[in-house]
C-alpha cells in the first residue's frame, strides 16, 4: 500500500456536538418568552383598543343627549318665534291701525304727494 493512501485513513473525523438538554430547555424557554411577550403585547394593544373604542362610545352617547336638548330647545323657539309672528301681524294689520288712528281724529289723505328736497353736494355720503 502506498504511503498517501496510509495517511488518508489516519485522519479522524470529529462528529458535530449534540446539544444538551439543559441548552435545548433555555431555547425553549426563550422561544416561550418570546411568544409571551408578544401575546402579552398584542393583549395589552386589544385592551388599550377597547378602551378607546368605550371612550369614543361615551363621547358619543353625550353628544346624542346635547343633541336632543338643543333640539327640544329649538322647537320651543321655534313655537315662540311663530307667536310672535302672529301677534306683530295682528298689531301690524291695516284695521288695528285705523283703530288707533280714529281716536287722534287724523284725516285720510287723498292726494299724496312727494317733495324732492335737494341735497348739496359735497354733505351727501352717497358715492
Amino acid at each position: 500500500m502506498p504511503h498517501a493512501l496510509a495517511r488518508v485513513s489516519t485522519v479522524k473525523y470529529v462528529p458535530a456536538r449534540r446539544k444538551t438538554k439543559a441548552k435545548t430547555k433555555n431555547s425553549y424557554f426563550s422561544y416561550n418568552k418570546k411568544v409571551f411577550r408578544a401575546s402579552l403585547l398584542f393583549f395589552v394593544l386589544f385592551v388599550g383598543l377597547f378602551i378607546y373604542n368605550l371612550y369614543l362610545n361615551l363621547q358619543l352617547v353625550e353628544i346624542n343627549f346635547s343633541l336632543r336638548k338643543f333640539s327640544k330647545q329649538s322647537e320651543r323657539l321655534e313655537v315662540q318665534i311663530q307667536n310672535l309672528e302672529s301677534r306683530i301681524i295682528g298689531i301690524t294689520s291695516l284695521d288695528n291701525i285705523k283703530k288707533s288712528i280714529k281716536p287722534l281724529e287724523f284725516v285720510e289723505a287723498k292726494d299724496i304727494k312727494f317733495v324732492k328736497i335737494p341735497v348739496a353736494g359735497g354733505l351727501s355720503l352717497e358715492k
